[in-house]
């Protein structure tokens, strides 16, 4: 177990926040991620068939030696890169004891700035290799089709091209009636996982595949290995199988959160059966999603656990580790399996294992796990394991929760600095503020409106959080730093030329208004883009934008002090501040262009009332 405590929280008070969803594509120009299924309920029990089980020459990457369940095999009993001879482990428990075993490093500065800790990926072959960058669902991914490949074990991800079912694995790329075309004969490349390694020797490589690209114009670079490298490289120094490493680098280019969710491919898990190697999927809608893989699980008493668990992101970056109080946090958030958003299939997962069904590979489960898996259909109890996460990791030191939610929140905002027309990052947000509002009503009785004078800050305001289906800034995804600063400063100008008049004006929100955003651009045109969907956008005709109705304290009020109406309001006489402040009194009280305290001095941060 790693307990990294206060110390990983506070290194990590600048991190990057959740972000692997499916707005955040304009880092993935022609996004060729493919398409999920729907619930398949009890009836999967049994699996739905793939391809049958034979040898494929013209698609294969590794042949099939081992089975999920195996313990008594030779290939079983010997001793791997997590366990010792005779462990008497299956498989599937084996692939959770490495995940268990995965190191943790300082991560390289120059990908991951400010991050305490990342992965690193241990191989049979004794290699040790920082986390690749890589997003959220990739990381999982990866890891399990890296493990079944080096055991030479039956894998494949289910995957919905256009009208028909494409599957990705072991066996190639294949689809009902032959090979699939998006993907190229994997048999042309080479594997030499069955040559040992001479001491000293080099480590044999593909060419192509260490050129090979998830993303443009470098957003996928591996730093620390080289610069200008790719996710290519990465593969290519995980793998001596290459044909394997390239059914891999496929799989994350057409794979993603959703098909984490698609119970083709995973199956709910109940809470009390968590393990390493397990991972939560958010869901916030049809199309975008989130990915964290569970690295450490430990049990304590009183029937609880404490969890701890990495992920990726978008921009890519290196796995992020979180402790038991960040993965509480992560894992109880809105999207994994609340009521809003059940429908998606959200929630704890486990990866399928593929069996040999009637002369067909299925992706179903072991049997040990048959009493741990929930009905994707049954929505109340996919529902409540969000109260049974939550009690199951406890109950979290409220100085500390206190500090991640604001750690959540500061990292939203960093977001919308580079893209100001998120949604997700406006959403996200507002969800972590009434976490903070809950929290501070039950550890000190603050209301709402204390809490926001504490931590509300213009921007909050400026960016508000909008209906996704009725607002069409929501679809524009290139928005960019230039342009944050551009309608910060028309407000900062708006409430500065307020304050002179002795008034306050509510914050002009970034929005469309009458199907534009002139007020802005007419404000500064320069570095200015015109509005274009960056992805599938039903509500581009919208005029105005709506709003949700906010849960926040009005901006004006927060300029008030507390018990008075803002400046211009015809407030009370504060006799006793006339004359001071800078010589200047507003309404015969104490409101002032420059603040100051009870004795006319001026405050040192300018913002408290006398």
């Amino acid at each position: 177990m790693r307990n990294f405590g206060t110390s990983l929280l506070l290194s990590a008070l600048m991190a990057v926040g959740v972000a692997c969803d499916a707005e955040d594509d304009s880092f993935f120009p022609g996004d060729p991620q493919l398409g999920s299924g729907g619930p398949l309920g009890k009836e999967d029990s049994a699996g739905i068939a793939s391809v049958p089980v034979r040898d494929y020459p013209d698609t294969q990457a590794w042949v099939v030696r081992n089975q999920w369940e195996d313990k008594g095999t030779a290939a079983a009993k010997a001793a791997g890169v997590a366990w010792g001879a005779n462990s008497g482990l299956t498989w599937d428990e084996k692939y959770a004891r490495w995940i268990e075993s995965l190191p943790t490093s300082a991560g390289s500065a120059d990908v991951t700035p400010a991050v305490a800790q990342t992965i690193q990926i241990t191989t049979p072959w004794g290699r040790t290799l920082d986390g690749p960058r890589i997003d959220c669902a990739d990381l999982a991914l990866l890891l399990r089709a890296s493990f079944a490949a080096w055991y030479q074990l039956p894998f494949y991800v289910a995957m919905y091209d256009n009208s028909r079912w494409a599957y990705l694995g072991h066996f190639g790329g294949r689809v009902s009636n032959g090979a699939w075309s998006r993907v190229p004969a994997f048999p042309k490349y080479d594997d030499v996982s069955g040559t040992p390694l001479a001491d000293g020797a080099d480590w044999p490589s593909d060419g192509d595949l260490r050129k090979a690209k998830l993303l443009g114009d470098g957003r996928d670079d591996q730093p620390h290995f080289e610069l200008g490298r790719h996710t290519g490289l990465y593969l290519d120094e995980l793998h001596l199988n290459k044909r394997a490493a390239w059914v891999i680098y496929y799989i994350m280019l057409y794979g993603g959160s959703l098909h984490l969710s698609d119970s083709r491919n995973t199956y709910n898990l109940q809470p009390m059966a968590m393990r390493e190697g397990d991972f939560m999927v958010w869901r916030h809608d049809s199309t975008s999603g989130h990915t964290s893989l569970v690295t450490q699980v430990d049990d304590v008493e009183g029937g609880q656990k404490r969890v701890q668990s990495a992920y990726g992101n978008i921009p890519l970056k290196q796995p992020e580790w979180r402790d038991n109080d960040q993965t509480r946090s992560d894992f109880i958030q809105p999207g994994t399996g609340d009521s809003a958003h059940s429908k998606w299939n959200p929630g704890l997962k486990r990866f399928r294992v593929a069996k040999n069904k009637n002369g067909s590979w299925v992706n179903t489960w072991m049997a040990a796990d048959e009493a741990s898996w929930i009905n994707d259909t049954d929505k109340p109890k996919m529902e409540a394991r969000l109260e049974e996460i939550s009690t199951m990791l406890g109950k979290p030191d409220p100085d500390k929760q206190r500090a991640l939610l604001l750690l959540e929140i500061a990292a939203k905002r960093t977001h919308l600095q580079t893209a100001p027309s998120s949604c997700r990052a406006r959403q996200h947000r507002e969800d972590f503020f009434k976490k903070l509002y809950k929290l501070e009503a039950e550890n000190g009785g603050k209301t709402k409106e204390q809490v926001d004078k504490d931590h509300r800050r213009l921007e909050d305001y400026v960016f508000a959080q909008l209906d996704y289906q009725q607002a069409k800034t929501c679809c524009w995804n290139d928005t960019n730093a230039t342009m944050f600063a551009t309608i910060m400063d028309y407000n900062e100008k708006a409430q500065a030329a307020a304050t002179a008049a002795g008034t306050c004006v509510e914050p002009t929100v970034f929005k469309a208004r009458d199907g534009d955003y002139a007020i802005f651009r007419n404000h500064n045109s320069t570095g200015w883009k015109d509005w274009k969907a960056g992805e599938a956008c039903p509500q581009s005709g919208t005029k105005d934008d709506n709003e949700v109705t906010h849960e926040w304290t009005p901006w004006c009020t927060l300029q008030a002090p507390q018990g008075n109406p803002p400046p211009g309001g015809g407030s009370p006489a504060h006799n006793s501040c006339e004359g001071r402040c800078g010589g200047a009194s507003l309404d015969n009280s104490c409101y002032c262009d420059d603040m100051c305290d009870s004795q006319g001095d001026c405050c040192a941060d300018k913002t408290t009332y006398c």
